[in-house]
């Protein structure tokens, strides 16, 4: 069972193809069972969700994304008071 859930604070672990996502903490916004993109590929257990500077499979930045979970892993208590910290410096 996925630990994962809506809400929850991820760090990005892993990628397809976009290297460019990994070490990025993000915030998971939906589940869904699967995917099928417009060129016929069916991704299964993956999550929207949403970050700063993130790329998408076409290369765009942008602030959400689609995830396989299990590139995606649940922070720590102590990770999240990072994650929150640097949020508060970044933003004032």
């Amino acid at each position: 069972m996925n630990s994962l859930q809506v809400g929850q604070l991820a760090l990005v672990v892993g990628f397809d193809t976009t290297p460019h996502n990994v070490g990025k903490i993000v915030s998971l916004v939906e589940h869904r069972n699967h995917v099928r993109f417009d060129d016929g590929e069916v991704w299964f257990d993956i999550w929207i969700v949403e970050g700063d500077d993130l790329v998408t499979l076409d290369g765009i930045s942008a602030n959400q994304l689609i995830a396989r979970a299990r590139f995606l892993k649940p922070l720590d208590d102590k990770q999240k008071q990072d994650a929150r910290e640097l949020e508060a410096e970044r933003h004032g």
